[in-house]
């Protein structure tokens, strides 16, 4: 353990570079082994937080109160912005200071005041950050997690913030199916929403039947009384011979119906029995 304070600039930041993080955590090494004076200097901390965000914690008390340097310091090492924590309570309770930043680092809204996670501007934009983004949500005001509004627009653009909505809102019909209809999502991520809701809306004929004229793939999420009604083969059958012949390769059980169902439907209409490679044929008669 090093037994004296540093005073020295040069050696302090030395002292900083031979310790990255995250490699910082070894018993020798502690921020607090550097002068107070240093840590009251600026200059210092801006360089010395190159190596080790954990810095501004034993910064002087002005400097965590300082928005210019601040902000200059956040953005000279934007998208990881968990030393936000350290910073006094009046910037955390600063709704312009904090949406300048938000937008880089969306989980600093775990550490505003809580009156900003209640605040439906910093939320959103928590939520839509290109960092951090995933886990906006999470911290949240209740309020907020329960406004139905507010929760669909979120949702339909980062659907992995569904995992943070009240439980009420996860069995919402409209909010489910919003949410699995948006930005095309592959059938895994719907799977994901649809394991999360708190309603079944597999075995839900209407529900499924507006998912899969978005997504035809998605009826291999349905229930296999749903996979055999009519009416949703007769929808699915309206898309590219690719798609049809694509679910095969997840699910050879549904394909399967979605062939013989098929030619049953041909018969009726046709009288005759055709082959799958006649799909491109008649599809658009169905």
């Amino acid at each position: 353990m090093l037994k004296r304070k540093i005073t020295s600039y040069d050696e302090a930041i030395k002292y900083i570079k031979d310790y990255p993080y995250p490699f910082n955590l070894r018993e020798e090494f502690e921020l607090s082994n550097i002068s107070d004076e240093l840590m009251s200097n600026s200059k210092f901390i801006m360089e010395a937080y190159r190596y080790n965000h954990e810095i501004l914690k034993y910064a002087s008390p002005d400097m965590k109160k300082d928005e210019i340097f601040l902000m200059n310091l956040f953005e000279s090492s934007p998208g990881n912005l968990s030393a936000f924590q350290y910073v006094d309570d009046s910037i955390k309770k600063n709704k312009e200071f904090v949406l300048n930043l938000i937008n880089s680092d969306g989980s600093i809204l775990e550490f505003v005041d809580p009156t900003l996670q209640d605040d439906e501007d910093v939320v959103r934009n928590a939520c839509l950050a290109f960092h951090g983004c995933y886990a906006g949500l999470k911290y949240a005001s209740d309020r907020l997690k329960k406004s139905k509004e507010f929760i669909i627009d979120i949702v339909k653009h980062k659907i992995e913030n569904f995992q943070y909505i009240s439980d009420d809102l996860k069995g919402d019909y409209e909010v489910v199916l919003t949410v699995c209809k948006s930005r095309r999502n592959t059938c895994p991520e719907i799977r994901n929403i649809l394991n999360q809701a708190t309603e079944d809306y597999t075995d839900n004929k209407e529900f499924m039947k507006e998912l899969i004229k978005v997504n035809p793939e998605t009826i291999i999420l349905a229930s296999q009384e749903i996979q055999n009604d009519k009416e949703i083969i007769s929808i699915f059958l309206q898309n590219p011979t690719e798609t049809i012949i694509n679910i095969g390769k997840y699910n050879r059980d549904v394909y399967r119906i979605i062939i013989n169902n098929f030619r049953e439907l041909l018969n009726k209409e046709y009288g005759q029995t055709e082959d799958v490679k006649n799909i491109k044929v008649y599809r658009k008669e169905f």
